[in-house]
């Protein structure tokens, strides 16, 4: 029998007969295609294997690593988180082949794929040859999805970055210290505003100058320092050399470095512009201390590299809760700044030193805790003459039935509920294997909860889609087959505005929710199924995680029917509540702030190897 293995549905032309063994790389089998013998590995890949993304660590820091002789910066070191995400990509097959299901020897292996998927062949390949299995490729024709590319850099911004940039009359502040600020104005502005208070001379870098933050803070004197990576024209960075790279015995090598070299022919020049341009603002600035709100994108992570070499020491300021550690750890920078005592432990547990960790509580808590202003006073009602949750007629499935507001209650509004949703997956691009969240097990998640408010007599459900999804399908989709229920669908803008506005908040796993909890809301947390336990509901402050319609219904109707109260804020997730953090970053940041005055004037600019010939793309 011949196992057929797709890259992806869409290259099925011909109907599988559900006898036959098949397994998808990508994404999941429709309803009317699902067979046992039909498998994919969004489906077989789920948190037990998160050694996965350990393993993506390991090889992308082996590929990533500088030589210290000559302080080059490797391509495979600034744009480490693709390359995390693509040996994702790689290392989900070869889990497959080797836990769940391996090869026999002499079983016949059919791969499907298109001309843009040489790495399946060639890993499969590799699988298959260690396995003494018979392997044939069948190319067939199929577009991928096309490349997300990044907005264009228009003429008029460039020309407002360099107006902006011209030499003008320095604030009076002659021998305080230079500081740079790199990231999210959301997190990093109050720091901002903390270290200028100090009086610090302060800049702003940025790829692409930035409106929002000139008419913000040019009146102070704060400056921005903008690279205008879209502008680079020639690459001088180290070309990358995988070397040999292997998984449980698996070559892994050709796929990497054709990826890098596509990825360099894509956006190495824009790299080599990011750091050269970075070099010549250090050089001309002579900063004291750079602060960032993360370092694992190529921005971030040449400015680390450009200060290190400049003896500029680095703090990351923590920017999320850490549910997967791809931004996390391993860190590049000095420092990092964290919240609290939980995220601590989590950071030691992916190996992150103890020293390069200082807690000073998260910006912006003491705004959300000294409030807890969170539930509107509605549907607190005794268990008295309300519906029960009971079971569907099979007996099998828990089903809410709808709950009716007893006549004379206090407050008869009907029970509104807030979903905060995350950002939707890609099929072309696998997520960490411990969060387990694929296009399937999202719509599973989303259904669950649209499915159990639904069930809520007179509910309403308040959908706030991530900051970074301007759309959601998947919500959309949702929304239009439970019509009967009141559904309000909203992008951008704060989600805390909807917080004393809600009786219950259901969090996809997201920074919001637990920002949520820390407000007062009683927080929900929805995970996927096979997920890890990857944000522990009572070391965050919420009152559970529901993988399940029977979960998520017995936590709902504890808020809903019993008015259990959301649990008090968590000291471990936050630490020094009540107070502002700004002080206690701003203090290590000008602790790690060593005054150079004169080293800028010495320093050569960073030399870029000169690599005028294109990468060969195999």
């Amino acid at each position: 029998m011949t196992l057929h293995v797709y890259a992806r549905y869409q290259l099925l032309d011909t109907a599988l007969p559900p006898q036959d063994a098949a397994l998808l790389l990508e994404g999941s089998w429709p309803a009317h295609a699902r067979s046992k013998l039909h498998h994919s590995l969004d489906e077989q890949i789920d948190g037990r294997f998160d050694w996965i993304d350990q393993r993506a660590v390991e090889l992308g820091e082996l590929l990533g690593r500088t030589e210290p002789a000559n302080k080059e910066i490797s391509f495979a070191y600034l744009d480490a988180l693709r390359l995390r995400y693509y040996l994702i990509k790689l290392l989900r097959p070869v889990a497959y082949f080797t836990e769940v299901r391996p090869l026999g020897r002499g079983e016949h292996v059919e791969l499907t794929a298109a001309a843009g998927e040489r790495d399946y062949a060639d890993l499969l390949g590799s699988i298959c040859l260690k396995a003494g299995a018979c392997y044939r490729v069948r190319w067939v024709r199929g577009r991928r999805n096309c490349r997300s590319t990044p907005p264009a850099n228009r003429l008029w911004r460039r020309l407002a970055g360099r107006l902006a940039g011209l030499p003008r009359p320095p604030a009076d502040r002659s021998g305080s210290p230079r500081v740079v600020l790199c990231g999210n104005p959301r997190l990093l502005d109050p720091v901002c505003r903390e270290l200028l208070r100090r009086g610090c001379n302060l800049s702003w870098l940025y790829d692409r100058f930035a409106v929002r933050s000139w008419l913000q803070w040019q009146a102070t004197g704060v400056r921005q320092l903008v690279c205008d990576s879209s502008l680079g024209r020639e690459n001088r960075l180290p070309l990358p050399l995988a070397g040999r790279l292997e998984c449980r015995g698996i070559e892994l090598t050709l796929p990497v470095q054709r990826w890098l070299n596509q990825r360099v022919a894509l956006c190495a020049t824009a790299h080599t512009r990011l750091v050269e341009q970075i070099d010549r603002h250090f050089r001309r600035v002579c900063p004291d201390a750079l602060v960032l709100d993360q370092d694992a994108t190529p921005l971030a992570r040449a400015a680390v590299a450009v200060a290190r070499r400049h003896g500029i020491r680095s703090l990351v300021v923590q920017h999320g809760a850490p549910c997967c550690r791809f931004g996390f750890a391993p860190p590049v920078a000095d420092r990092i700044l964290v919240w609290g005592r939980s995220s601590q432990e989590q950071l030691l547990r992916w190996s992150v030193p103890p020293e390069r960790i200082r807690i000073t509580g998260a910006v912006g808590q003491e705004r959300l805790s000294g409030g807890r202003v969170i539930t509107r006073g509605l549907s607190r009602f005794s268990r008295r003459g309300l519906s029960r949750f009971s079971r569907r007629e099979n007996g099998t499935v828990p089903l809410a039935i709808p709950l009716a507001i007893p006549p004379g209650c206090q407050h008869p509004q009907p029970p509104r509920i807030l979903l905060l949703t995350t950002v939707p997956p890609r099929d072309e691009r696998p997520d960490a294997v411990s969060l387990h969240l694929t296009g399937r097990s999202y719509a599973e998640m989303l259904r669950m909860a649209f499915e159990t408010v639904a069930g809520i007599d007179g509910a309403e459900l308040i959908v706030k889609l991530h900051p970074r999804t301007r759309a959601d399908l998947v919500v959309r989709s949702l929304a239009a087959e439970f019509s009967a229920l009141r559904t309000l669908i909203v992008a951008g803008g704060d989600f805390r505005q909807w917080l004393g506005r809600v009786d219950c908040v259901l969090s996809c796993g997201s920074s919001a929710g637990v920002e949520a909890a820390l407000a007062g809301a009683a927080v929900i947390q929805l995970a996927p199924r096979g997920a890890n336990d990857f944000l522990p509901h009572d070391e965050w402050g919420m009152l559970g995680t529901a993988r399940r319609d029977c979960e998520l219904q017995r936590l709902l109707a504890g808020v809903l029917v019993e008015g259990l109260p959301a649990p008090p804020p968590c000291p471990d997730a936050f630490a020094h509540l009540g107070s502002s953090p700004d002080a206690r970053i701003a203090d290590e940041v000008l602790a790690a702030a060593v005054p150079k005055p004169e080293y800028c004037k010495g320093t050569v600019p960073f030399s870029l190897r000169e690599n005028r010939d294109s990468p060969q793309v195999v």
